[in-house]
């Protein structure tokens, strides 16, 4: 499992994740590239993300 917080989905990064089974990405950009690769995506910031992860678990 792979966890992207902020990151925008550059190719050089995105062909080194495509062995990862499962991606979850955290972007505030609606439109960040990572999540074309993801299989979970959140649209906030870091901060956003732990609290809505921490509401789920």
């Amino acid at each position: 499992m792979l966890i992207n917080l902020g990151i925008s989905g550059a190719v050089q990064y995105t062909a080194g994740i495509s062995n990862a089974k499962v991606v979850i990405s955290a972007n505030t950009d609606a439109s960040a590239q990572i999540f074309n690769y993801s299989d979970y995506y959140f649209v906030g910031n870091a901060q956003e993300f732990a609290k809505a992860l921490e509401a789920v678990l």
